[in-house]
């Protein structure tokens, strides 16, 4: 079970509040080739964390193209404020709204970027994907995942998956009280949800079984 929390804000002009810390990778990171959308560790391809969560039957993160497409851009948009480097008048008027729930988000939580975009792998187990967000929120090192659609079903095991895949490539340094947390960005709205150990651990063992499963 998830927990919730909802935060409706009005619609008006944000400031930027970029992060000025650096992007992190793990040194025995798998490759991820971004015009094929793979992975490969030493040659061999390895199945991304989205691929294996389908194979549960009960992941849609992109109802449509259109929802695909404004999930890309507005994870390309808060990884750019980050690096304190987005140009606002660039932005498409149907992505704007997300990016400015992004920046209330971070101006009312005081959310503190570490790593973003960084592609993970476990070697022990064979898979690959890229995390969205390492973060501090409240002094509490968080895991975040974006979410520009609905929440799925399997975002517990999609957090479990990059928490081991991180911890494996040493991005989290101590992993010791981590949080994980998915932001659904709306276009008037954020919700920030919490997704508890025990839901992590249910998660995590569906995982294992759906990595297990051949197509």
């Amino acid at each position: 079970m998830t927990e919730e929390l909802d935060k409706t804000v009005p619609e008006t002009v944000a400031s930027t509040t970029g992060a000025t810390a650096p992007v992190q990778s793990c040194q025995s990171r798998p490759i991820f080739d971004a015009e094929t959308h793979t992975y490969t560790s030493d040659g061999k391809v390895l199945p991304s964390v989205t691929q294996i969560l389908a194979r549960l039957g009960t992941n849609c993160p992109h109802w449509t193209e259109e929802s695909r497409q404004r999930g890309q851009a507005v994870h390309a948009a808060i990884a750019l404020i980050h690096e304190e480097r987005l140009d606002d008048d660039s932005l498409d008027d149907r992505i704007k709204p997300y990016v400015f729930q992004y920046r209330q988000f971070q101006t009312i939580s005081g959310f503190r970027p570490l790593v973003w975009e960084g592609v993970v792998g476990s070697a022990s187990l064979g898979y690959a994907g890229t995390i969205d967000c390492i973060g501090e929120l409240n002094g509490r090192k968080v895991l975040m995942d974006w979410k520009t659609g609905s929440v799925p079903s399997t975002v517990a095991a999609q957090l479990a998956a990059y928490h081991v895949a991180a911890n494996e490539c040493g991005v989290l340094g101590s992993s010791e009280g981590l949080g994980c947390y998915a932001l659904k960005l709306e276009p008037r709205r954020f919700r920030l949800v919490h997704v508890p150990a025990d839901a992590l651990d249910v998660g995590w063992q569906q995982f294992v079984q759906a990595l297990g499963v051949k197509k």
